[in-house]
Order: C-alpha cells, then sequence, then structure tokens
C-alpha cells in the first residue's frame, strides 16, 4: 500500500488506480529496440505505465521526475549495457523508465526488483514495483549501500 504522500505525488501527475493505458506502444518501442523478452513489462506496470512524475523533494524544494515507460527507459540506452546489469543481478532485466531527472534508466528483474543504472553504477531501488514508486516519489537519493557490484 502506498503512503499518502507517494499518492499524492502520483495523483498530481495524472494517475488514478482505475487509470488504463493502451500496452501496445510499449510493447513495440521494447521490442523494437531488442527486448524481445520483455512483453509482459507493460502489463505488470498497470496504471502506471506512460507516467511522467515530477514534484518537489520537500526537503529542499528542488524539482525530481521520474518517468514510467519502457520507451523512455529504452531511449538512448544500449541493450548490451543493459545485459552487463542482467549479469551483475543474476536475473533477466528490461527498462521500464527513467529516474532522478532523467540521469538513471530504471530496469525491472524477473524478481520484481527495480534497479537504477547509468553506465557501470547499478543500484537497487526496491524489492518491488510498489516499494520502488514509494523510494522514488518521496525524493529521497539512493545511497551507497543500495550499489549492485
Amino acid at each position: 500500500m502506498l503512503s499518502e504522500r507517494a499518492r499524492q505525488v502520483l495523483a498530481d501527475s495524472g494517475w488514478t488506480v482505475d487509470r488504463a493505458v493502451d500496452p501496445a506502444p510499449a510493447q513495440d518501442a521494447l521490442r523494437a529496440d531488442g527486448y524481445e523478452g520483455c512483453s509482459d513489462v507493460p502489463r505488470r506496470l498497470g496504471s502506471l505505465l506512460g507516467l511522467v512524475v515530477e514534484f518537489r523533494r520537500p526537503e529542499d524544494g528542488v524539482v525530481e521526475r521520474f518517468a514510467l515507460d519502457p520507451a523512455t527507459g529504452t531511449a538512448g540506452e544500449d541493450p548490451e549495457l543493459v545485459e552487463s546489469w542482467s549479469r551483475r543481478t543474476g536475473e533477466a532485466l528490461c527498462p521500464i523508465g527513467q529516474a532522478f531527472c532523467g540521469h538513471m534508466t530504471l530496469v525491472l528483474g524477473d524478481s520484481g526488483t527495480v534497479y537504477a543504472g547509468m553506465d557501470d553504477i547499478l543500484k537497487v531501488v526496491a524489492p518491488t514495483l510498489e516499494a520502488a514508486v514509494e523510494v522514488l516519489s518521496s525524493g529521497r537519493l539512493l545511497t551507497d549501500d543500495t550499489a549492485v557490484p
């Protein structure tokens, strides 16, 4: 269950519990960018699919943004880099968006774990999509103890 703050941040960006989004464009984008095994990702994102969330961090007022859109996650990201992250985590990973104002790519593992990566940096955001949305909507930065070796 999402916190009241997370629900409000999402709602301010147009999300509702019953929000329906056609998964076909996201599935097409994943296939076009070489992510053949990721066709179920849009379904797993559900009502969050395509959502771009922008808010001010409560502690300092800095604008933060994340997007749960596989097409955004694959844009400019080398599939070989995602494959190298998969080897490090030991599970298949699929791009699901971007976070931290577009500086990191969000990927979803088969286990449900959400990671954020950039170049050779890979960090665990949270063990579930719902928990990741909670972390991302809080504006908390990922710390070194979340790094994947």
